[in-house]
């Protein structure tokens, strides 16, 4: 709705070398109030003299065009400058017409394919340059060519309005929206050089039947929908074919801002996956991943791991809690982990040790060499004086002596008193080196060992484990 128009003021600044708060001060002292572009006659410039009584009326046109006074444009500048040279107020009266033409000479056109890619260049809309939300807008640019191919993709076409061939307004319209119960082709937000050429494209989709949306000028997510005049709903929705994580370029979407879990486009973010909100071709993911199986995961708030390049919720099926070498605990998947049946728990693969003597995974720390080079459990180890290393009790026939403690049953036995008499010395190792012994009674007899088909005099094997034959 306009109510003030900025463009004129402006003009009127710049024209005038007045700052913009002076030429408000001055069209009130004189009594130019609310500048606009007549309602009827866009050539000329309406004003009341007065505070109106309701600039908000909801026939604001047809208001204004039965109480505002008409004026063209020199002689209101003429008016409010009457010591101007001529040629200041011709060249205001000129750029006015520039800045409003009539209507009349602008078309208005639906374009699509490498014709709507045209209209969003900039290097076709109409010059000069001005503030105008048209040249203004961050998809106007060479780079952003790319990102427009979203558009047609999708089905989009583009609301232009041209005047001797020049771009002078755009906007998207989307076929297929949803708003409520209401099911039609929508209106984006209006990028025009100009608010008659804006309002004369909003027109155009009222007449057509189209949803249009409220303050279809504003950079603001609009929550309010019409169609033929009534209100219809406050969220619009699209479908949408596309994947954030597609290898494609996104645009700056202005109302259907927002890619939900359910493959819509939408002004609604309560059910937000991404949002098109970006000015280089990229869509914020807003910290979502997919995990191994293509669902979707928040980095932030899901409970998640990620192993070799693939992310895993915590309740995947693959997903199991181990224990660590350590003694702390993390998450990981069972491919890289091996079930222990002495743990009854997975263990990581890179920490397991197969014991051959129980055949089974355990920690690599737990496993220990017996005494004939082979592994064993930490829990069937026994470590035996008499051998001078561990003995396991799953590889070995180890016995337990109260005195002399752990011993292979199968390397060990007492020598008789018989055997030993039919020798008169035996060379028997000692801690002191090799020594002979003379066997002449039990009580030296008694003393002898045979080790590994050896013998040993009991001294020379302090604390070691015996047992009788």
């Amino acid at each position: 709705m306009i109510i003030y128009n900025n463009d004129i003021i402006e003009m009127i600044s710049a024209r005038s070398r007045l700052a913009i708060i002076d030429v408000l001060r001055l069209c009130t002292n004189k009594g130019r109030l609310y500048l606009s572009p007549a309602v009827d006659d866009r050539s000329k410039i309406s004003y009341f003299r007065t505070e109106p009584e309701d600039l908000n009326h909801p026939q604001y046109g047809e208001f204004r065009q039965k109480n505002a006074i008409m004026v063209k444009p020199g002689k209101l500048y003429r008016y409010l400058f009457p010591d101007a040279p001529d040629s200041e107020v011709k060249a205001f009266a000129e750029a006015y017409r520039r800045q409003f033409p009539p209507e009349s000479s602008v078309d208005i056109e639906l374009l699509s394919g490498a014709s709507l890619l045209w209209a969003y260049d900039e290097s076709n809309y109409k010059h000069p340059t001005n503030n105008s939300p048209l040249w203004e807008s961050c998809m106007r640019h060479d780079e952003c060519q790319d990102y427009l191919h979203f558009y047609n993709m999708i089905g989009c076409s583009l609301l232009t309005a041209l005047q001797d061939e020049e771009v002078v307004g755009r906007a998207v319209v989307w076929p297929n929206a949803i708003v409520g119960t209401t099911k039609g082709v929508f209106l984006d937000r209006i990028f025009a050089y100009n608010d008659i050429i804006g309002e004369k494209m909003l027109r155009y989709a009222e007449k057509s039947g189209w949803i249009t949306r409220e303050d279809p000028f504003d950079s603001q997510i609009p929550i309010v929908f019409y169609r033929n005049g009534e209100t219809i709903g406050s969220r619009i929705s699209v479908d949408c074919p596309f994947e954030p994580d597609e290898r494609m370029a996104w645009p700056y979407l202005d109302t259907l801002r927002f890619l939900n879990f359910s493959g819509q486009l939408s002004n609604d973010s309560s059910d937000k996956l991404a949002e098109a909100s970006e000015t280089d071709g990229s869509i914020d993911m807003d910290d979502m991943v997919r995990d191994v199986d293509g669902n979707w995961l928040n980095l932030e708030y899901d409970d998640l791991i990620l192993l070799h390049d693939e992310y895993y919720p915590l309740d995947h099926p693959e997903v199991v809690e181990v224990r660590l070498a350590n003694g702390q605990w993390e998450y990981t998947i069972k491919s890289l982990c091996v079930w222990s049946k002495t743990y009854d728990e997975f263990i990581l693969e890179e920490d397991a040790y197969h014991a051959e003597d129980i055949d089974d995974y355990v920690f690599q720390e737990e496993i220990f060499e017996d005494v004939n080079g082979d592994d064993c459990y930490e829990e069937n180890a026994r470590f035996s004086e008499l051998h001078g290393g561990f003995l396991s009790e799953e590889n070995s026939d180890t016995c337990y002596d109260p005195e002399f403690g752990w011993y292979d049953k199968a390397l060990v036995e007492w020598v008789s008193y018989q055997d030993l008499m039919t020798k008169e010395t035996l060379e028997v190792p000692s801690y002191n080196g090799m020594v002979y012994t003379q066997v002449s009674d039990r009580e030296d007899a008694d003393n002898l060992v045979l080790y590994n088909g050896e013998f040993y005099h009991i001294d020379g094997l302090p604390e070691k484990v015996v047992c009788e034959a």
